[in-house]
């Protein structure tokens, strides 16, 4: 009983699994849990669409270096900057649908939380645990999904810091588009296409710094979040028979999570339902380096010790790897 054929790496899209697909097909009236049935198809198809989008990352190649440069008279600029202008339209086409997916992964991500941890639930009797009332509220299930999402957010936000390339050619994009506009069909589109991928790409964690943005609105998004990161935590130290890549998806979020909740330079451990901090800190000193993406490796002690406190750090991580240098003397310059 197939899923359907999935897309050839060149082309084509993830078909999702059968299971889903029948799942998508009942009446939601009929169905227990309903709303969290509905999340977790959302959630596994956005985790599919996120998988193509990081080959799609990790695979482009710059292509403004090998462009010829718009030298000579008039007549031969325009010529090379509207043949620069289609070279480079349809791989910035493919890039740019990291902002729809940007926006729906966002939006599941926050609506499926609110389902994890409402707004209304009583606060949990001990950490890692949700009191669930009544309603649709306080679901655990969802709460694998949400840490695969996450964690691809966090992986496609590392793989687009990394392509410098990207920057270039949306510069040498600009540039022919600006010359050439008059003459392209659509150069509305492209202008507004041009407006909001300039600051997404530029910007560093684009993709986490929107769903951070959008989990402060939620009055139980810390909440959540710590019960993700408790979760990710309880996997490890039970996850014997974890294979390598579950291991080190878990490991990525684990260091996320922390990082998420600590970005304000508070200490999270002491206003939210985390797990002791030694706990988290025998899984981070025994694997400080986690696998990224292909030949790409996190430092999960880079990640986090730029915004934890000197005593979370020396409690969560292992030594620094190049100590500080020691004080100046007093009088030196």
């Amino acid at each position: 009983s197939g899923g359907g054929q999935r897309g050839l790496a060149g082309g084509g899209t993830v078909a999702p699994p059968v299971e889903l697909v029948e799942l998508a097909g009942l009446d939601p009236a009929g169905v227990a849990f309903a709303a969290e049935a509905r999340a977790a198809i959302q959630l596994a198809l956005l985790e599919a669409r996120g998988a193509e989008l990081c080959s799609t990352l990790y695979t482009y190649r710059s292509i403004a270096r090998a462009l010829p440069p718009a030298s000579g008279d008039e007549s031969r600029r325009r010529a090379v900057y509207a043949a620069s202008f289609h070279v480079l339209h349809e791989p910035l086409q493919r890039v740019s649908a990291l902002l729809t997916f940007r926006a729906e992964a966002v939006a599941c991500f926050c609506e499926s939380m609110a389902l994890v941890a409402p707004p209304e639930a009583p606060s949990p009797a001990r950490p890692g645990t949700v009191c669930v009332g009544g309603g649709v509220g306080g679901s655990l299930a969802l709460v694998p999904s949400l840490i695969s999402l996450f964690d691809t957010l966090f992986v496609l936000d590392a793989i687009k810091d990394a392509k410098a390339g990207l920057i270039n050619d949306l510069a040498a994009y600009k540039r022919a588009f600006s010359t050439i506009h008059a003459e392209i069909s659509g150069a509305a589109a492209v202008h507004d296409m041009l407006a909001e991928l300039q600051p997404f790409l530029v910007e560093k964690a684009s993709l986490l710094t929107a769903l951070k943005s959008s989990l402060s609105r939620l009055p139980s998004a810390a909440t959540a979040l710590s019960l993700l990161a408790n979760h990710c935590l309880e996997a490890l130290e039970a996850g014997a028979g974890m294979l390598p890549v579950q291991r080190h998806r878990t490991l990525r979020a684990t260091g996320c999570l922390l990082w998420m909740l600590h970005a304000d330079g508070s200490d999270p451990f002491s206003r939210h339902q985390l797990h002791p901090p030694r706990r988290f800190g025998l899984v981070l000193k025994a694997t400080p380096v986690a696998h990224l993406y292909a030949e790409m490796h996190l430092c999960l002690d880079d990640l986090l010790r730029r915004s934890l406190t000197p005593a979370a750090a020396a409690e969560l991580l292992p030594p620094p790897r190049y100590p500080p240098p020691p004080a100046a003397a007093a009088g030196r310059p």
